[in-house]
């Protein structure tokens, strides 16, 4: 039932869950989602970094993902998933 996965800051994260958007009591540490790029990253055979500020990718089960690198934020790397 989750169509999607947000993540804005460190400690904002949101899903979308049968259409509802729902805060979620979640905190990443910055090297925790620097290693989750850099891994999908990887898999998409692309780069991520201040360069290549910009992701469009698929996660191994086909979801789609998004990510803005945190130099363009002002605070963490923002991820989208659906």
């Amino acid at each position: 039932g989750i169509s999607e996965i947000i993540v804005n800051r460190n400690d904002n994260v949101f899903i979308e869950k049968d259409g509802e958007l729902l805060r979620m009591d979640l905190k990443f540490s910055d090297l925790e989602l620097e290693d989750f790029c850099q891994l999908i990253a990887k898999h998409n055979r692309k780069e991520f970094s201040p360069n290549v500020p910009v992701l469009d990718g698929n996660l191994p089960d086909g979801s789609r993902v998004n990510f803005i690198h945190r130099d363009y934020t002002g605070t963490c790397h923002g991820i989208t998933i659906r």
